[in-house]
């Protein structure tokens, strides 16, 4: 594209031919376009915008940049998305940055300066959403992508039978359309329910039987994403046949305990439908053998520490919630008010869960404590003190604990 610009003489004005300086416009500069390849690492025009707000800036550093990124999360829809985004396009930018001699970030850093570069690193990064076309690889590929997508289907591979062929199936009823309605959604439900239960009919053996049920589990969450279920069928489906899962025989398929738990569990933290909460995890935590809890508990520690790292809050703190459920379900009240430490009163229900569950069996003292431990500044704490009132005729105190509580597993 050309600009004009006309600038007209005094002999000009006098009769004289019109003078047309033509200059060039300067090209239009997109995020994916390549800027340099410094020690034999390629970077983009989004890496050279997001290094201007790190070194070329006043009070630009690496973690004032996330920071402001991470402002910008806390809003809602595609403000929380396209934050997220760019902070994974960040960390692995600051991964990259971190590989080159200090000859080549400084020649890289020397590029990262012009105010109109500024203005314009500015408006792509802190004010403007990204498209989906003009996204990196690390802006598709975030935690939460990465993470959800091993919940849902991340340990297929190490099955005997591997669900996808299943889920394959399954998904052939979903994808007639890219919505369905409240009143569609019946539909969509009975039809689910019946190739769930062809294909449960046609298994042969148990190996295949573990497959389809858990097919069906991915299935249904996807399902959900794509319908209106506001009078609860799709939920319905899910009480009448994710227990199956929990009593499947898949030991005698040769599953490994690492693989069934790991899978299973991360599932349970992504669904965020209510699908599989404390209460419908119950009756897996309760069948769980002696032998398998410590490692079940390992597990969600190190589940909630890798979503923590990753920052994703909400995930966690199901992590969290999950790891109650457990040591409330095998009755483990030793470990009661540790956890409620940790839970605070961000969320209420765990807590006086635990609570009930200490008074059922005559732990009046580990019921305070658990109420003392998680009185906390937070959105519940109000809520916890009155709850400690009912149930205990006072305000959370700490009061003296029983030298050995009973353990029951």
């Amino acid at each position: 594209m050309m600009a004009h610009v006309s600038t007209r003489s005094k002999a000009a004005a006098q009769g004289s031919e019109l003078v047309t300086v033509k200059r060039r416009a300067s090209p239009t500069r997109r995020g994916l376009d390549s800027w340099r390849t410094a020690d034999g690492i390629a970077f983009s025009t989004w890496d050279q915008w997001f290094l201007l707000l790190v070194y070329g800036e006043r009070g630009g550093t690496w973690s004032a940049l996330r920071d402001r990124l991470r402002d910008r999360r806390r809003g809602m829809g595609f403000a929380q998305s396209d934050a997220e985004a760019k902070l994974s396009h960040l960390d692995d930018l600051e991964r990259r940055w971190e590989s080159l001699g200090e000859s080549s970030r400084e020649v890289l850093r020397g590029e990262c300066l012009g105010q109109q570069l500024a203005r314009q690193a500015r408006a792509q990064i802190l004010e403007q959403y990204v498209d989906d076309r003009d996204k990196t690889a690390p802006m598709r590929e975030t935690p939460r992508v990465r993470l959800r997508e091993r919940a849902l289907r991340g340990y297929w591979s190490r099955f005997p039978v591997s669900p996808a062929s299943s889920e394959q199936a399954l998904r052939a009823e979903l994808e007639a359309r890219d919505f369905y309605g409240e009143r569609a959604t019946f539909g969509l439900a009975r039809r689910l329910d019946a190739a769930f239960g062809r294909q449960l009919r046609r298994a042969a053996g148990a190996a295949e039987q573990v497959a389809v049920i858990r097919a069906f589990l991915t299935s249904l969450l996807l399902a959900m994403e794509r319908a209106d279920d506001s009078c609860g069928i799709l939920g319905d489906l899910a009480r009448d046949h994710f227990p199956k899962y929990f009593t499947a025989s898949w030991r005698e398929t040769g599953l490994s305990a690492d693989v069934y738990y790991r899978d299973l569990i991360e599932y349970a933290v992504w669904e965020d439908y209510g699908l599989l909460g404390p209460r419908e995890m119950a009756p897996f935590f309760k069948r769980l053998p002696k032998a398998d809890v410590v490692f079940v508990d390992g597990l969600l520690k190190e589940l909630r520490a890798e979503l923590h790292a990753a920052e994703l809050e909400y995930q966690a703190e199901d992590a969290l919630t999950f790891l109650g459920a457990l040591h409330v379900s095998k009755k483990s009240f030793d470990v009661f008010e540790e956890l409620a430490r940790e839970m605070g009163s961000r969320h209420w229900e765990r807590i006086t869960t635990m609570a009930e569950s200490a008074l059922d069996v005559g732990h009046r003292d580990l019921a305070m404590s658990v109420f003392a431990a998680a009185d906390q500044p937070g959105f519940h704490r109000d809520y916890l003190r009155q709850q400690s009132h009912r149930l205990l005729g006072g305000r959370p105190s700490a009061r003296p604990r029983a030298q050995h509580l009973t353990i029951v597993r």
